[in-house]
């Protein structure tokens, strides 16, 4: 048996087992190639079966995924050894899935290697060779006129316009100072006086202003006083009484 080492704290899964397989014989992903390898990847994913599972099942979840390509694999071989073998269509299909599904995930690990080296370097911009190393520039093409530009941001901003309709857009709820005004004098009236703190309670942002300011606009007016302890204080709204 291959004896395979095994990281745990880093799992890596049956499709890079697999791709690693064939990548160390130098062979191509073909059907007939993953016939080859699939003794070495039973033989893997026994080894995983003596592993301890310590891990929270990690390991366990792992060698389930295993379990599901071996089977893949079995069949792959299967065919290859018994060419007379009748296959079913979901069979058939299961096979070649298993190949597009590895050159897939080779494309993928070769250009995660690519990308990981461009975000290593200490350029990451991409450009086409003509304008390699140049400063920015406005290139357009020789017959656009200032007038074809501007209708393409009309028709992009109409376009927008038409796709975003105003109507539909979510606005903050808008409160009158004048209606607020109103309401607190009506509230003083009844109550003779009132704390700033009752009145904004479970105020949203925008009426807590509109409140705030109208207490303004009151005591501008001489309708009501105010008083505040300290600094930060909570505020005492209080009718004031005309003099007589």
């Amino acid at each position: 048996m291959q004896s395979f080492l095994v990281k745990t704290e880093n799992f890596s899964g049956p499709m890079e087992k697999l791709l690693e397989l064939v990548e160390e014989r130098k062979m191509d992903i073909t059907a007939l190639n993953l016939a080859e390898v699939t003794t070495d990847f039973l033989d893997y994913t026994r080894y995983l079966e003596t592993l301890p599972r310590e891990k929270g099942g990690e390991i366990s979840r792992t060698i389930a995924d295993f379990v599901v390509v071996a089977a893949k694999l079995l069949l792959v071989k299967s065919k290859y050894l018994l060419p007379e073998l009748p296959l079913s269509k979901e069979e058939e299909i299961e096979i070649k899935d298993l190949e597009i599904r590895l050159k897939i995930y080779q494309e993928f690990k070769t250009s995660a290697v690519s990308f990981l080296s461009v975000w290593n370097s200490s350029n990451r911009s991409f450009s086409r060779e003509l304008f390699q190393n140049r400063p920015p520039l406005f290139f357009p093409p020789e017959k656009i006129t200032i007038l074809d530009l501007l209708a393409s941001v009309k028709n992009l901003s109409e376009t927008t316009f038409n796709e975003i309709k105003e109507e539909n857009m979510p606005r903050p709820k808008a409160f009158s100072i004048q209606e607020k005004i109103v309401e607190l004098l009506e509230r003083i009236k009844s109550v003779s006086s009132v704390r700033f703190r009752d009145i904004i309670e479970n105020k949203k942002k925008g009426e807590i202003i509109a409140l705030f300011l109208a207490v303004l606009h009151l005591i501008r007016d001489h309708f009501v006083f105010v008083n505040q302890g300290e600094n930060f204080s909570d505020i005492e709204i209080k009718e004031k009484k005309k003099s007589t």
